[in-house]
C-alpha cells in the first residue's frame, strides 16, 4: 500500500488542445492507450464503504488498483492506493486488500460496472525542485449503452512538495486560457 498526491483538473478538448500547444509540455509525451474497467458489487458496497476497483489494461499489461477515499479538496487528493499486476481482466480480491474483509460474501458479486477507454498522453517534469507526472487523458466512459466524453489532466507528485502541484496547476490554466482571451 501506498499514498498518491494528485491534483485533478477538467478539461474541454480545446483546453487540452491550447495546453499540448503551448510548450509548456516539452518533449514527446509518452503515449498509452487503456482501458479500465471499474467494478462493484450490485448494490455498490465498494463506492459505499470509499472504495473503487480498476483493472487498467495497456497492451497486453493488466494492473488492478484499489484506491481508499481519502482526503480530498480543491480536486488534490491523498489516498491509501494497493496495485498490483495480474493476469487478465477479473479481479484478484485476497488478504492482501482490505476488500474481502470490507465485503465479506458479498466479494463473490463483485462485477464489471462501466469501462473507461482513454488516449493517454505522459510527461514526467521537474517543477519547484519537485518531480510531477502529468498525464493527458482524453476518451469516453461506456455504462451498457451509455457514453460520456472524458477529458481531463492529472498532476501527481512524484517527489517534492505538493504547492508545486497547485503552481503547476495554474500556469496550466494560464496556458489554456491564453488563445481565449482576445
Amino acid at each position: 500500500m501506498a499514498d498518491e498526491i494528485e491534483l485533478k483538473l477538467e478539461l474541454t478538448h480545446d483546453a487540452a488542445a491550447r495546453i499540448e500547444a503551448s510548450g509548456l509540455l516539452s518533449g514527446d509525451p509518452r503515449r498509452v492507450a487503456q482501458i479500465s474497467t471499474y467494478f462493484d458489487t450490485p448494490g455498490r458496497a465498494l463506492a459505499k464503504a470509499g472504495f473503487s476497483l480498476r483493472i487498467r489494461r495497456a497492451g497486453r499489461k493488466h494492473v488492478q488498483t484499489i484506491k481508499a477515499a481519502g482526503e480530498g479538496a480543491a480536486g488534490l487528493f491523498v489516498r491509501s492506493e494497493w496495485e498490483r499486476a495480474v493476469r487478465d481482466d477479473n479481479p484478484v480480491l485476497d488478504c492482501t486488500t482490505p476488500l474481502p474483509t470490507l465485503l465479506g460474501e458479498a466479494v463473490d458479486a463483485v462485477a464489471p460496472i462501466f469501462e473507461v477507454r482513454i488516449d493517454r498522453h505522459e510527461w514526467i517534469v521537474e517543477h519547484d525542485a519537485s518531480t510531477i507526472e502529468i498525464v493527458l487523458d482524453r476518451g469516453e466512459v461506456i455504462a451498457g449503452d451509455r457514453r460520456s466524453p472524458v477529458c481531463e489532466i492529472e498532476l501527481e507528485l512524484k517527489s517534492g512538495d505538493p504547492a508545486a502541484l497547485f503552481a503547476l496547476a495554474r500556469r496550466i490554466d494560464a496556458r489554456s486560457e491564453e488563445r481565449r482571451v482576445g
